[in-house]
């Protein structure tokens, strides 16, 4: 699984648990508040801590209210992993066995996932039911602290001096612990209320405990599945993948192909190329900051002698180490925006308004921080972990998943020798069962040509095939305007161009040979989740949101072809400068009231956005997520270019 998709599963329980250090804390603001009579500090704390109790009992129930569904949520989380990382690799062994390539098993997929969430799903629930007891005695410990602080610091003569020269008068004594009170609450804010206590004594937010934990026990459980399943046909070696920012006992292991059943040494490729491996037990495997460690994004594929192709590759370790120290500054960054959402909220609660000001404007100034650090880094904004909510209605209201079809389709799957994998979803009519089908369907429905026809697998050819016949049909307009398809050695995943032939227009859709030669279309759906998970792209729907993109440079040409009447030199000119990309790009942002920085664009779309107007346009076209500002593009390039 990518790191995109543990995130989104581990996600609802993450937010659970945040939302109930966000009651916690709102709990003991309000029972701070309630006695408000006017009497020395000294009494009112004795009478605070006395009534501790009705506070502690108060929690408990709203802990209980939060929890009761997590042992499901845990078991759904837990097999929803499972499922997805089997639904990627079951299609291909079934193909190999049919191939003859493996031998096949009798396991059934059911027995598989069964075995891999017995391992893992007795420890998730010890780890949680923990987390329910640490949070209950960390939000008294922290009730207590609250009482005893409010209590010194209200008498403490430096502070009612700083009091009384600030209110030009002597303040009374429920004035002096209003304000000790406001500092205390600021204090206990930003602490937090944590849910686990490690060996050092570092105290663990719910956040990041649960994230972490989570996170760790789905890709663990995953794993488990993949590595029986491989177990169950026999297959042994592994490729790791690679990104920037490893961590550094992850880096020196990451892009190797590694022996889990034995020592080093070569193997060939699909190509007959000679590929070296490692022994798995010379890597970081079981090490907690190790491959596959806890909070580790990496990902391990199978790799068959003679089938598959090396994909991933060490990355450069200067760049590697940079990127993984921006990362973390980037998550403190957003560590320090939530904490003061969660102070605004627990002063509006204790009833005053003067600290809610106050912390509003911190609010915004690490709001703008996060923001500048995020675009003079190329990074992306996500407003996503930086929210802090109310999840109860959700949480209460919890409906589990039925899984059931998914395992039954699994187990009963039914591979087309022919026609791939089965990963990829082929609108009907379009998936070709030879690569000359695929061509005719290509030259006779599609009009174009695509002469790098027999360098493609033919899943991918289907793939794109179905992709370029989706995007005539949800766009009409552009129906035909594609003259050719070809690879291409570039950087970039795919590129649009325009090229005179006898003084007429052609254009050309060429695909990166790197992504769609050298990689299954589950890979490569899984590079362009991975580029957008980093900021790199928008949210994409994969080889289809690629398309969607180029969709919008190959419509920038045909306006441009139309607005010029067919003079080569006066498009090629207004093409170089951008000329209709950048009024539609001044009017999305003036409607949308933005300033055109490469900040405002990282954070509202991504890093690739920022290149120039027309990626810009074609980031936000071609994004999953829903913003003003994808909202806006859509529009005026439905509207101006007939999109």
């Amino acid at each position: 699984m990518t790191r995109l998709e543990l995130m989104q599963l581990s996600r609802g329980l993450s937010d659970l648990y945040t939302g109930l250090e966000t009651d916690l804390l709102a709990n003991i603001a309000a029972f701070l508040t309630a006695e408000q009579a006017d009497m020395p500090s000294a009494q009112w704390k004795i009478q605070m801590l006395a009534q501790l109790g009705a506070l502690d009992r108060k929690n408990l129930r709203t802990i209980t209210q939060y929890v009761k569904n997590v042992p499901r949520m845990l078991q759904d989380t837990l097999q929803a992993g499972v499922l997805s990382a089997l639904e990627d690799l079951e299609p291909g062994f079934r193909q190999m066995v049919l191939d003859g390539i493996l031998q096949g098993t009798d396991t059934p997929v059911e027995d598989t996932i069964a075995r891999a969430l017995k391992a893992y799903a007795r420890q998730a629930r010890k780890s949680m039911n923990m987390v329910n007891t640490v949070m209950r005695y960390k939000a008294r410990d922290a009730a207590h602290k609250a009482i005893n602080d409010t209590a010194e610091l209200a008498d403490k003569q430096e502070f009612l001096n700083v009091l009384n020269k600030a209110a030009g008068k002597t303040v009374s004594g429920i004035e002096s612990r209003q304000a000790a009170m406001r500092q205390c609450i600021k204090e206990m804010t930003d602490k937090g209320i944590p849910a686990f206590v490690d060996k050092r004594g570092r105290e663990w937010s719910p956040e990041a405990y649960v994230n972490m934990a989570i996170r760790t026990t789905a890709a663990n459980t995953a794993q488990q599945a993949q590595f029986d399943r491989m177990d169950d046909y026999g297959l042994n070696l592994v490729e790791v993948s690679s990104h920037s920012g490893a961590r550094p006992k992850c880096a020196k292991d990451q892009g190797k192909i590694f022996n889990r059943s034995g020592g080093g040494g070569y193997t060939t490729d699909l190509h007959g190329r000679k590929i070296r491996y490692y022994a798995w037990s010379e890597s970081s495997y079981g090490e907690p900051d190790g491959i596959l460690g806890i909070n580790c994004g990496h990902q391990i594929y199978p790799f068959t002698p003679g089938v598959s192709y090396q994909t991933y590759f060490p990355e450069p370790e200067e760049e590697n180490a940079e990127a993984y120290k921006k990362s973390q500054q980037q998550r403190e960054l957003e560590r320090r925006v939530r904490k003061s959402k969660r102070e605004c909220m627990m002063l509006e609660t204790a009833g005053d308004p003067e600290g809610a000001r106050q912390a509003q404007q911190l609010l915004k100034q690490r709001q703008d921080a996060l923001r500048q650090f995020c675009g003079d880094n190329g990074l992306r904004y996500k407003p996503d972990r930086t929210a802090v909510a109310d999840y109860k209605k959700s949480v209460a209201g919890y409906v589990p998943p039925d899984q059931t079809e998914r395992i039954r389709k699994l187990n009963g799957l039914d591979v087309d020798k022919s026609s791939g994998s089965g990963i990829i979803k082929i609108e009907r009519g379009m998936a070709s069962k030879s690569f000359n089908k695929a061509s005719d369907y290509a030259r006779k429905e599609l009009k174009i040509s695509i002469p790098s026809l027999s360098e493609l697998p033919l899943e991918t050819v289907n793939a794109v095939n179905s992709s370029i016949g989706k995007l005539y049909k949800d766009v009409p307009s552009l129906a035909g305007v594609i003259d050719e398809v070809l690879l291409d050695d570039m950087d970039e995943i795919a590129k649009s161009s325009l090229r005179w032939v006898d003084g007429s227009p052609q254009i050309r859709l060429k695909l990166a040979r790197s992504y769609f030669a050298n990689m299954s279309v589950g890979e490569l759906e899984n590079t362009i989740s991975e580029l957008a998970d980093a900021g790199v792209f928008t949210p994409k729907k994969g080889i289809y949101g690629v398309i969607q993109h180029e969709a919008v440079h190959l419509a920038e040409f045909k306006q441009t072809i139309k607005r010029y009447s067919g003079s080569q030199n006066d498009i090629d000119q207004s093409l170089d400068r951008f000329e209709l990309a950048k009024e539609l790009k001044e009017l999305a942002l003036h409607n949308c009231s933005l300033d055109d920085t490469s900040a405002m664009i990282n954070s509202m779309l991504c890093s690739y956005a920022a290149e120039n107007p027309a990626e810009f346009l074609a980031e936000g076209y071609s994004s999953t997520d829903s913003n003003p500002l994808t909202d806006e593009i859509k529009r005026l390039l439905h509207k101006k270019w007939g999109m």
